[in-house]
């Protein structure tokens, strides 16, 4: 009988290695889609003011911790929806002039400034 449970206790690890993978995998394809989706979301606000703007920020904050935990790279999308939502709306423009605009992605920030009714006449 011992070989035969050593067999099924392989097995069982086996299993539980397959099981494991794939919670992970379904975890990540979850997060991915979800992800994917807030930023669609996140496209269509046609207007959003500096209150709204700030409590975006924060949800945002908690979905890059989110994806940081499951040790997933934050897309430069939402990376640049954040730092342009964080940023006061004085200095935007300032911010996509210097030297740490050119982290963003050009055509999310200038969407986020319509969004935010920030012109750069």
């Amino acid at each position: 009988m011992e070989p035969l449970a050593e067999g099924i206790s392989t097995n069982g690890d086996s299993n539980n290695e397959d099981s494991q993978f794939f919670a992970t995998e379904w975890m990540f394809k979850v997060a991915e889609g979800a992800t994917a989706l807030y930023m669609e979301q996140l496209r269509g606000i046609q207007y959003i003011s500096d209150r709204g703007a700030q409590q975006l920020c924060v949800d945002i904050e908690y979905l890059s911790n989110v994806l940081a935990a499951l040790s997933m790279p934050i897309p430069p999308v939402l990376a640049t929806f954040q730092t342009c939502l964080a940023t006061p709306r004085d200095e935007l423009k300032d911010v996509m002039k210097s030297d740490a605009g050119s982290e963003l992605d050009f055509p999310t920030a200038n969407l986020v400034c319509k969004t935010r009714r920030i012109s750069f006449d």
